[in-house]
C-alpha cells in the first residue's frame, strides 16, 4: 500500500460554480505519489458532487488517491473538516476550501519544507482573488512564538487553516476539540497550533488562491448565527489565552479583539442584546475599545441609555 505523506481535506457545500477549478488545481498537483484527497459532501444541494465525479474521470491516475465521504445531515464547515481529518492517513494534513484553488506545486513544496525542518506546521502565503484583480498577501512568520501569537490576535498574521500544513499526529492533539462552528472556525485552530507547536516552518511563496467573489460563502453571508459562532470562537480563544502564563501584551491584544466582537451588539439591530452585552466578557475595559466611536457607544451602554444606542443601530452586521 502506498505510503500517504499528505492528506488534502476538502469540504463540499454549494460550490457548483467553482469546484471544477478547485479540482483541476488539486488533481494537477506536481506531487504525484504519496498524496490523498478527501472530499466530504456536507449535504450539498447542488451539482457539486456530480461535477467532482465527472472531473475525476479525466484524471484516472488519481482514482486510488480519492476518498469521497458524505454526511446524512448538514453539519457545517468545522465539523465537515473534522470528518475529513478522521479519515486521513497522511503524515501531514491540509485543508482546502472547494471554491478556492491552489498552485500546482503547493503541496509538494510545503511537504518538502515540513520534512527538511521536521516541523509540526508549515505556513505559506496566499493571493486574494477578486472579480477583476488579484492581491498577493505576504506575511512574516519568522518571528518568535510569542510574537506570532500576538500578531495572530492583532490580525497581522492571518488565521486561515488552508495556508497551514499540519503534522497529523500534532493536529489531533488539539484540532478535534475546537468549536464546531461556521464562522471564526479557523482562529482557534491556528492560534492553538502556533502556541502548541514545537516548530513552525515557512514557505514564503503565495501558493493558495482565496476566492473573494463567492457571494454564497460563509464570510459573505453575515447573520445572527454567524455572530453567535464568532462569540463562541473568541470565548474558546479567551479561555485558552487565559490558561497560559500571564503576558500583558498578549492579553491586551486579546481584549481588543474581544471588545471588537462584543461591541457589534451596540451597532447592529440583528444582534442588539444589552443583557448579553453586559454579561459577555465582563473583564473588558473602556481602554480595550479600538476607536473613539466604540468608546462613546460603550460609555452610553454603561450609563444604560439604551434609547440613545438604538438611534445608532444598523440593519446588518459587517463582515469583519
Amino acid at each position: 500500500m502506498e505510503e500517504i505523506k499528505v492528506s488534502v481535506i476538502v469540504p463540499i457545500y454549494g460550490v457548483e460554480r467553482y469546484i471544477e477549478r478547485c479540482l483541476r488545481s488539486l488533481f494537477g498537483q506536481t506531487m504525484r505519489i504519496g498524496i490523498e484527497f478527501i472530499f466530504v459532501d456536507d449535504c450539498t444541494p447542488d451539482r457539486s458532487m456530480e461535477i467532482l465525479r465527472n472531473t475525476l474521470k479525466e484524471y484516472p491516475e488519481r482514482y486510488s488517491q480519492v476518498t469521497i465521504l458524505s454526511h446524512y445531515v448538514n453539519k457545517g464547515l468545522a465539523a465537515t473538516r473534522k470528518t475529513g481529518v478522521r479519515a486521513a492517513r497522511g503524515e501531514y494534513i491540509i485543508h482546502c476550501d472547494s471554491d478556492d484553488w491552489v498552485e500546482p506545486d503547493m503541496y509538494r513544496l510545503m511537504y518538502e519544507r515540513a520534512k527538511s525542518s521536521d516541523a509540526d506546521m508549515v505556513v505559506c502565503n496566499y493571493i486574494n482573488e477578486y472579480e477583476n484583480s488579484s492581491e498577493t498577501v505576504i506575511q512574516d512568520f519568522n518571528r518568535a512564538k510569542r510574537n506570532q501569537l500576538i500578531d495572530l490576535l492583532e490580525w497581522r498574521l492571518h488565521c486561515m487553516v488552508w495556508i497551514r500544513m499540519f503534522r497529523r499526529s500534532f493536529y489531533e492533539t488539539f484540532g478535534m476539540e475546537t468549536p464546531n462552528i461556521n464562522r471564526g472556525e479557523d482562529y482557534p485552530v491556528s492560534l492553538l497550533a502556533h502556541a502548541l507547536s514545537s516548530s513552525v516552518s515557512y514557505v514564503r511563496l503565495p501558493l493558495y488562491h482565496y476566492n473573494r467573489t463567492n457571494q454564497e460563502s460563509m464570510t459573505m453571508r453575515p447573520a445572527r448565527k454567524d455572530y453567535d459562532d464568532a462569540v463562541e470562537s473568541w470565548s474558546y480563544i479567551r479561555n485558552f489565552v487565559y490558561s497560559l502564563p500571564e503576558d500583558k501584551e498578549m492579553r491586551s491584544a486579546l481584549n481588543r479583539q474581544l471588545s471588537r466582537v462584543r461591541n457589534k451588539m451596540l451597532r447592529h439591530k440583528m444582534i442588539y442584546d444589552m443583557k448579553r452585552w453586559r454579561n459577555l466578557w465582563p473583564e473588558l475595559k473602556l481602554k480595550d475599545c479600538r476607536n473613539f466611536r466604540s468608546k462613546v457607544l460603550v460609555t452610553i451602554a454603561r450609563l444604560r441609555l439604551d434609547f440613545i444606542l438604538r438611534i445608532f443601530l444598523k440593519e446588518t452586521i459587517s463582515n469583519r
